[in-house]
């Protein structure tokens, strides 16, 4: 016996599971970066999640090649929204650190989010903080 009274509650209730199976989606970062003075070496950044995490363990990376015009883009995918926070650096001699003089304070280009900066050490995690609400590309120059 046919019940066509019951066919958009299943209707309704399929519609419901399929969209529930659907993957979240996912925005890309994008960081363009100015102000770099030299082709050397490349550019790294890391992406935090967790101010608990902040400068220790980063949610993921990206490295980029300095351009001929002063510039570096780096592109993170795949990310749900939310808020996070990045430090960039230029590591011109491509050693893998941000280098430091003895007083230690850094001799090769850097910058975080929102451009915040500190007085000793880098800028809280709160300070860096940006909401990432779908695609976004953001605009720093490096220091």
């Amino acid at each position: 016996m046919s019940r066509p009274h019951l066919r958009p509650v299943f209707s309704s209730l399929l519609a419901a599971c399929l969209l529930s199976a659907m993957p979240a989606a996912a925005a890309t970062l994008e960081i363009e970066l100015s102000g770099l003075n030299s082709t050397d070496g490349r550019v790294m950044a890391a992406l935090y999640q967790q101010p608990d995490q902040w400068m220790k363990k980063p949610l993921t990376g990206a490295i980029a090649q300095p351009l001929p015009d002063g510039r570096a883009v780096l592109r993170f995918e795949n990310l749900p929204d939310g808020d996070y926070a990045f430090s960039v650096m230029h590591d011109v001699n491509g050693n893998g650190k941000l280098d430091a003089n003895a007083l230690g304070i850094p001799t090769e280009p850097f910058v975080f989010s929102n451009g915040a900066m500190g007085q000793f050490g880098p800028r809280k995690f709160e300070a860096a903080r940006f909401s990432l609400k779908g695609d976004t590309v953001l605009r720093l120059s490096l220091r």
